[in-house]
């Protein structure tokens, strides 16, 4: 049977809602929460479009992740299911006609979570024998592994694909493969809201010198550490609310030159206030003692 025949008779039964409805329901972990996300997909296939309906419900490990952080393997079971309609069955062929079992496969699957898409491995469901009525039910299981979260400090959501392809495999007409399904209304893709933090930074070290001449310029290397990433902005130098200088961070480094001094001991105060993806420090400021010599 050509592929172009089957979809025309899928359309001509009037009653296609869906191709496949897939849910997936994650196993219970701690600190997880169990958000549900359904759209319909619109599917190309030998030039004729089908609608999907897609259900995901997930178990994750937490709302919030940092800015750049490596979330570790997280190896989540998924369970869920691929729903093939009757009148698509009977498209195809289903009995009482010629095709008795049906499977099917996605190779890229997977949740958008912020501005990564995060696949699930393993979204496969073997053939298995048509029923005579009713729709038909293909269970798969999948996991949700470890991936980076590289995108920038804010709120997001966890979100149905975009786009996925799926394979329809038969016993008796072969496999349809590559079939792309794009989502109808993206307005319906989120699932859960999320956040991502700014990393958490500190000062790994402030050098100079202990003590100069008058008229001498006091030279500081404010050195920055970030969590996942490498922090930005300016390091300021302050005498009381007294600005002496700044330096703006490169490579974790800020070079810092502090002059005009009189004679006598100056306590010295760094400060960093972070940028859009880290935090201030903790502690918030380093303080260096400098003598000025007449």
């Amino acid at each position: 049977m050509k592929l172009r025949s089957i979809t025309a008779r899928a359309a001509g039964a009037g009653a296609v809602t869906a191709l496949i409805a897939g849910g997936l329901v994650a196993a219970t972990t701690t600190a997880a929460h169990a958000e549900t996300g359904t759209s319909q997909y619109n599917c190309s296939v030998a030039g004729q479009t089908l609608p999907v309906v897609a259900t995901v419900t997930s178990d994750l490990p937490s709302s919030s992740w940092q800015t750049h952080a490596a979330v570790p393997d997280l190896s989540l079971p998924i369970n869920g299911a691929f729903v093939v309609p009757r009148p698509v069955l009977d498209a195809l062929g289903a009995p009482p006609y010629n095709v008795h079992q049906i499977g099917v496969d996605s190779p890229d699957f997977g949740l958008e979570i912020g501005t990564a898409k995060v696949p699930l491995a393993n979204v496969s469901s073997p053939k298995a024998d048509v029923p005579a009525t009713d729709n038909m039910t293909l269970p798969f299981t999948a996991v949700l592994h470890g991936f980076s979260m590289d995108t920038d400090a804010g709120d997001y959501m966890i979100s149905m694909p975009g786009s996925f392809t799926a394979n329809i495999a038969t016993d008796s007409l072969g496999t349809i493969s590559n079939v792309v399904c794009t989502i109808a209304d993206p307005s319906t893709a989120g699932i859960a809201p999320f956040t991502v933090t700014p990393q958490s930074s500190k000062f790994k070290s402030v050098t100079g010198p202990k003590s100069i001449k008058k008229g001498q310029v006091a030279t500081y290397v404010a050195t920055v550490e970030g969590s996942s990433l490498t922090p930005t902005g300016k390091v300021v130098a302050k005498e009381g609310s007294a600005k002496l200088g700044s330096g703006t961070l490169k490579n974790g480094k800020a070079t810092i030159a502090v002059k005009g001094l009189k004679p006598g001991k100056h306590t010295i105060t760094f400060s960093y206030a972070g940028d859009k993806n880290t935090e201030k420090p903790f502690p918030a400021t380093v303080t260096k003692t400098l003598t000025v010599k007449k």
